[in-house]
């Protein structure tokens, strides 16, 4: 394992390393404000090891046996090179965490490399090469109180723009500004800086390639592997693959749906929903709430009487988008039972931070008769999307069962006929549709959505995403000739 001081990097290094990681190294021997500090590379060699006896492609094996995997890296010890360079130090930041002791700074190595990995296997599958070409790591020296401010010259507005949630003095601004200028006069192509804010001073951390705009994403430098995109026909209905079920996910897709019951643990809910909006930095992903039918008490119902669990929710939200600053997740709230358990639940988001402002946007599921009747209100009270549960909503209306199949024909012409009326609403308020089930897929059912304008549909499987746009397109086509003929 390779431990170098930042300055060290060479221009053979540069492959090695990557191209963020060398130009800060340069920036640094060219006496930028830069913090001292070291870059490690990963483990590789004992990772491989450790997850060698896992089947080829077989991301179930992987993902089942996660705890077992996380147990075994955990224990890989603090490498000597490491240790040697940090014993002189007493604080460490990594990754806008600050660490004062040395175990729990590598326990926090292992675990963004564990991270990258299962980004990797959710891509590709398990194979020989999942932990090759990782990424290499910065560590600073550091121990006192710091934000965290972005900047890149924007040649729209020919000058440097900051990112910072507090105001900067004047001071730092200019410093800010004049670092940015020379920064990319001495680096290939004009970059993107992030900068340590302390003391009214600031030095810069990290570095990355300028591309018209700040993405999405701030996590670790991630490549995701290019998948080929297949040529399929597009409809006017949005698609969106509900991937709670599982990792895979299809680029032909408009959007995600992750229900939040689904992820066993806060980690891997985090990994769902940045990895998600990783994969889709233009394109919306729906994170809904925990919703498990436990007794009398389920849905929103169910959040409010358990604020812990409301507060792991919402701190997963608050990371992914805060954090990892991924600012396409929107948050959708689960089954209501009336309006005052609606509002009721906003003031409880909007006391932990979360509300509809900026690019925060909120949506409410609708799943019981009582917001069909009382859609108007839902409307007025505040709301981007409605997310339509057809299933459910048609289980309580037409008393579904299983065993009733011969029925379906006429449950769903009663439910075609119980929230027609909601869609007149929506459209008047503006607010776009999304429906989810197995019934939106019955001809009548997905004949009338087309007709009413639902803006978005959720495929639950991959054929589903596969099969369903070209069957969508020659729906709508069907519909428009009849209307014209």
């Amino acid at each position: 394992m390779e431990v170098l001081p930042i300055e060290s990097l060479s221009d053979f290094e540069k492959d090695i390393y990557g191209a963020n990681l060398y130009n800060l190294s340069l920036l640094k021997r060219l006496d930028f404000p830069v913090p001292n500090g070291v870059i490690i590379y990963p483990p590789e060699i004992v990772l491989k090891i450790i997850l060698q006896h896992l089947e080829d492609n077989k991301r179930e094996i992987f993902e089942a046996n996660l705890t077992l995997i996380k147990s075994e890296i955990s224990k890989i010890p603090l490498p000597p090179e490491l240790l040697d360079k940090l014993k002189k130090e007493t604080h460490y930041l990594l990754e806008g965490f600050v660490f004062d002791k040395k175990e729990a700074l590598w326990q926090k190595l292992l675990s963004l490399w564990l991270d990258e990995i299962r980004v990797k296997i959710w891509n590709t599958g398990l194979g020989e090469g999942v932990a090759n070409n990782l990424s290499p790591q910065v560590i600073f020296w550091n121990k006192e109180k710091f934000e965290i401010a972005e900047a890149y010259f924007d040649p729209e507005i020919k000058d440097v723009a900051i990112s910072n949630k507090n105001n900067l003095s004047p001071q730092l601004l200019n410093l800010i500004d004049k670092t940015v200028m020379l920064g990319n006069q001495k680096l290939f192509i004009p970059q993107i800086y992030s900068f340590l804010i302390q003391n009214n001073d600031a030095k810069i951390i990290g570095v990355k390639p300028f591309t018209e705009s700040l993405p999405l994403a701030k996590t670790k430098d991630i490549v995701l592997p290019q998948v080929p995109q297949r040529k399929i026909i597009k409809s006017a209905i949005k698609l969106f693959l509900n991937l709670s079920s599982g990792f895979t996910i299809d680029k032909d897709v408009d959007g995600l749906l992750i229900e939040g019951e689904r992820a066993k643990d806060f980690d891997e809910l985090v990994f769902r929903l940045s990895e998600g909006a990783l994969s889709f930095p233009d394109k919306p992903v729906i994170y809904r709430l925990q919703d498990k039918d436990e007794g009398e008490l389920r849905g929103t119902m169910r959040l409010l009487h358990r604020k812990n669990m409301l507060d792991e929710a919402c701190n997963a939200l608050l990371f992914v988008r805060n954090k990892k600053n991924l600012l396409n997740v929107e948050l959708f709230i689960p089954r209501v039972a009336s309006l005052n358990e609606f509002l009721e639940m906003k003031r409880e988001l909007a006391s932990r931070g979360i509300s509809r402002k900026g690019s925060m946007k909120l949506g409410l599921e609708i799943s019981i008769p009582e917001n069909i009747i009382n859609i108007e209100n839902y409307l007025e009270s505040g709301l981007d999307t409605i997310l339509l549960d057809l299933d459910l909503m048609q289980k309580i209306i037409c008393d579904t069962r299983d065993n009733q199949p011969d029925l379906i024909k006429e449950h769903v012409t009663t439910l075609i006929k119980f929230i027609s009326p909601a869609f007149l609403s929506c459209h008047k308020a503006k607010v776009p549709i999304i429906a989810r089930g197995s019934v939106v897929l019955h001809p009548e059912m997905l004949d009338f959505l087309i007709e009413k304008g639902v803006w978005g549909i959720v495929a639950n499987t991959l054929s589903e995403v596969s099969n369903l746009p070209e069957h969508l397109h020659w729906v709508e086509n069907r519909i428009i000739q009849k209307k014209l003929y």
